[in-house]
């Protein structure tokens, strides 16, 4: 994951970050259990990731209880082939 994260922080138009954080830093921000995955052969748990999507938190204020934020982050190689509408549940 952190490879793909990598690639969008160089590119520059993905997210904020200037340089890469360490990956618990990031992952820290993501909702527990809200990352998901996905591989070239979903059975096989060694294969390379293609891309993955997060949710966070928008607000830690009550009024923001339920609004996330969706991230999803597709390897450059593999993009235009559907991954981030499988991962948006499209």
């Amino acid at each position: 994951m952190s490879k793909i994260y990598s690639k969008a922080v160089i590119c520059g138009n993905a997210n904020f970050e200037l340089k890469l954080p360490l990956p618990e830093v990031w992952l820290k921000k993501c909702i527990l259990g809200s990352v998901l995955v996905v591989r070239e052969d979903h059975s096989k748990k060694t294969d390379p990731i293609r891309g993955w999507g997060s949710l966070s938190s928008v607000s830690n204020r009550e009024v923001y209880w339920g609004v996330v934020e969706d991230s999803i982050y597709v390897d450059p190689e593999y993009q235009g082939m559907g991954i981030g509408n499988l991962l948006l549940g499209n």
